[in-house]
């Protein structure tokens, strides 16, 4: 006979010897009247007795099978993949009582449950559960089987959402600069899969070894500069999309070597009338690709960007006061790095107003002696025009006779 079959044979008797009892107490107490009360509280302790004996009894058998039910499964963990999910567990505590393991599934928020996987190995620690649909969050759990086939305790629950692997993205754009490089890519979500972010990998030895990056990069992101980086290395650099079940497909490795720009030379300003002449040798790098003019009015501390000119320019004419002004340049590359020449410095108020007095002086020196030369020009001029006038009224003079 089954255990639940005696249950029920023993809730059975137990209600029909009660009723049986209980009336023949009720008699007995109706018999001797003048004992009532005592006959009564006599038979309500037969009673609860009886029912005491009978109730052990019944859950004897009940006790003796649960003791040899196994114990539910511990640190059950769960990864979701691509419409599936896979399952691992501790073995029940109870290895000689189990024949198996069952695995349920609930879509419906753990209402109802469904068997998703069944094993008949008392060593089993894994499932996987195929056919799910990708975006759908489903709970799971698991219990182990008794010898007779019995459900066992019911393990934790496990929550996991199946997603489609996240297809490679594309770089469209590999930028190295001084140690770092640049990355530009493009994406596109599979349905139903949610990004958690993408993850960067770099290899120094041509793709054999790969490390990781150690920043996260935020999901809405098409670009990254990877930074702090060897100039002179070439970097082998590849991306992939990152979701709460794991990493997605890599895309194609693109390689790039960061290097060091150099800046630009032997800087020299010079006073002029209007301002000052800034002149400079050319950047030893090739990557340089334009100069950006600047001043300061405080010795360094704050700097103020007059004007960018193109790597092929090395002089610039500055209109202005440059009394107590400082200048440098900057040698920029493609990614805005930049680096500077040492500053140089234009005259200080003192030593502009002076050069401007003597500019000043030689010009009116200048614009006097002009003056001069042309007097003496046209006075000589004069001169020479009056001696030769002279000279004919001499001549026409020297024609006449007189008679």
């Amino acid at each position: 006979m089954s255990t639940v079959r005696w249950s029920n044979y023993t809730v059975v008797i137990i209600f029909l010897e009660m009723r049986t009892y209980r009336a023949l107490l009720i008699r007995i107490a109706l018999w001797q009247s003048s004992d009532v009360m005592r006959e009564k509280k006599v038979a309500t302790r037969a009673t609860f007795a009886l029912l005491l004996a009978l109730l052990s009894l019944a859950a004897s058998p009940v006790l003796a099978h649960a003791a040899d039910l196994p114990r539910h499964p511990t640190s059950i963990t769960g990864k979701a993949g691509d419409a599936q999910i896979s399952l691992q567990w501790s073995k029940s505590p109870d290895v000689a009582l189990t024949s198996g393991y069952l695995v349920e599934m609930s879509n419906d928020g753990a209402i109802t449950w469904t068997t998703a996987a069944q094993t008949n190995r008392s060593a089993a620690t894994s499932a996987t559960i195929d056919g799910l649909k990708n975006g759908t969050t489903y709970n799971v759990r698991v219990l182990a089987l008794a010898l007779d086939g019995a459900r066992g305790d019911v393990s934790d629950i496990a929550t996991l959402t199946p997603q489609q692997i996240p297809t490679a993205p594309v770089i469209t754009e590999t930028t190295p600069g001084d140690k770092e490089i640049s990355l530009v890519w493009t994406f596109d979500a599979p349905e139903g899969t949610s990004i958690s972010g993408f993850v960067i990998q770099y290899s120094k030895d041509g793709g054999v070894v790969w490390k990781k990056g150690k920043r996260k990069i935020a999901a809405s992101a098409r670009t990254w500069t990877m930074s702090g980086l060897d100039n002179g290395v070439e970097y082998t650099m590849r991306i992939a999309a990152t979701t709460l079940n794991g990493v997605g497909t890599y895309s194609s490795a693109e390689a790039a070597q960061p290097y060091a720009i150099a800046a630009a030379t032997s800087l020299k300003v010079s006073n002029t009338n209007s301002g000052a002449l800034l002149t400079w040798g050319k950047s030893a790098s090739i990557k340089v690709t334009s100069y950006s003019v600047e001043k300061s009015p405080d010795d360094g501390a704050h700097w103020k960007l007059i004007k960018s000119v193109p790597a092929s320019v090395t002089r610039y004419s500055y209109k202005g006061d440059v009394a107590n002004l400082i200048f440098r340049i900057g040698a920029i590359d493609a990614l805005g790095n930049k680096v500077y020449t040492v500053a140089d410095r234009g005259l200080d108020k003192k030593s502009a107003d002076a050069v401007r007095v003597n500019q000043s002086g030689n010009a009116a020196l200048k614009y006097l002696l002009a003056a001069i030369v042309l007097l003496l020009l046209v006075g000589g001029a004069w001169m020479l025009g009056y001696r030769r006038g002279k000279q004919v009224m001499v001549d026409d003079f020297s024609d006449f006779e007189v008679k």
